[in-house]
């Protein structure tokens, strides 16, 4: 129940994340809301190192590696999604880089974690209906410029975000939480907010300041729930993370009164049901 109630937490931190960040892209440019992410993201897990006694561990070379690795590859994911979104309709990439869960799925289950069949047939309902609500989102505005360059960045965002739930999984269980949901920040400012600043192409927030600053803490969020639900469980709380598409899509039709398409009903319906089934297993 924990795996599971950390997956659903970091779902829903990662698409109010999502949400904002769409928004404030526009008003400041990708890289900008990038940079500004990672620093926020940054000076709030700061403090949890002496509040926590993070600090008093001892660092293995695994330990170092795992770090680096989640390190790089949730910021150079989110800037690929951002690459993507620009070329591609939204709802193609969200269908895609949401695939990310399944991603860490399967290389879980390569590494030798083994799930039940009922399990493991309950996350491929969910995986497939997240991938359904994506791909069946109706976008309006111009079709895609690239639709080609879009599936090969969306496909590359999920494949590292894929990764670093992996990576924060592994590392929740053998490090303090603050040591998985810091490492991203730092090299997100090493790589984006300093680089930014000393080129002095780092925007000022502006109106989009409380934006920058929901999608940066909701980003720390998510990394924390998923943390905590994949001590439990790794491969069901990274299928139920990448549910942020579906609270999307929910979220649209019951705040902003858009129909959900015949398809978007058909992979809610398969998720929900998917949900249901995990909660049942795991009671």
């Amino acid at each position: 129940m924990i795996a599971l109630l950390g997956g659903l937490g970091a779902a829903i931190f990662f698409a109010t994340s999502t949400t904002s960040s769409s928004r404030s892209a526009r008003l400041i440019g990708a890289p900008g809301v990038v940079g500004w992410m990672m620093l926020v993201g940054l000076l709030a897990t700061l403090p949890l190192f002496p509040l926590t006694g993070a600090l008093d561990v001892h660092l293995t070379s695994l330990d170092v590696l795992l770090l680096v690795v989640s390190g790089l590859t949730n910021p150079l994911g989110l800037v690929l999604e951002y690459a993507a979104l620009r070329v591609g309709r939204v709802g193609l990439v969200v269908g895609l880089v949401s695939s990310e869960g399944a991603v860490a799925a399967v290389i879980n289950i390569a590494g030798g974690q083994s799930v039940g069949l009922a399990v493991a047939l309950a996350l491929a309902v969910i995986a497939a209906g997240v991938v359904v609500i994506g791909l069946a989102s109706e976008d309006v505005g111009a079709p895609s410029r690239d639709p080609r360059v879009a599936t090969l960045l969306a496909l590359a965002a999920a494949g590292c975000f894929g990764v670093n739930l992996v990576t924060v999984g592994r590392l929740a269980a053998d490090l303090p939480l603050p040591w998985a949901m810091t490492a991203p920040r730092v090299a997100g400012v090493l790589v984006f907010t300093i680089p930014l600043l000393a080129l002095r192409r780092l925007p000022r927030p502006g109106r989009a300041a409380p934006l920058v600053i929901v999608s940066g803490l909701c980003e720390v969020a998510g990394l924390a729930a998923f943390a905590v639900g994949s001590r439990t469980d790794l491969t069901v709380a990274s299928v139920l993370t990448s549910q942020f598409a579906t609270i999307t899509a929910i979220a649209a039709w019951v705040v902003f009164r858009e129909r959900l398409t015949t398809w978007q009903i058909v992979g809610v319906t398969a998720v929900i049901g998917g949900v249901a089934v995990l909660a049942l297993l795991n009671v």
